[in-house]
C-alpha cells in the first residue's frame, strides 16, 4: 500500500547538473553511464544536457572555451 503524505522528490542544484553535463560531454562517455554513476534517471541526465545546450550564447561560449582547454569540442560526435 502506498504511503500517506507528500511524495519525496529530489531537487538537484545547478552545480550538480553542471557536473552531470560535464561528465556526459567527455569523449566516449554515454549519458546512461553518467546517470548510473550519479544515481539519477537517464531522462533527467538528458534533460540537464539539453538545458545546458539551449542556454544563451554567452554560456555556450564559456562551455566551448572550457572544452577546447581540455582538448575536446562542444557538440562533437562521440566515439562509439
Amino acid at each position: 500500500m502506498a504511503r500517506a503524505g507528500p511524495r519525496k522528490t529530489n531537487r538537484y542544484g545547478e552545480e550538480f547538473k553542471a557536473a552531470a553535463v560535464k561528465l556526459s560531454s567527455l569523449p566516449g562517455v554515454l549519458i546512461q553511464d553518467v546517470a548510473a554513476a550519479l544515481d539519477i534517471h537517464p531522462f533527467d541526465a538528458a534533460e540537464y544536457w539539453k538545458a545546458a545546450r539551449n542556454k544563451p550564447e554567452g554560456a555556450r561560449k564559456e562551455r566551448a572555451r572550457a572544452a577546447s582547454a581540455q582538448g575536446g569540442a562542444v557538440g562533437a560526435p562521440r566515439a562509439a
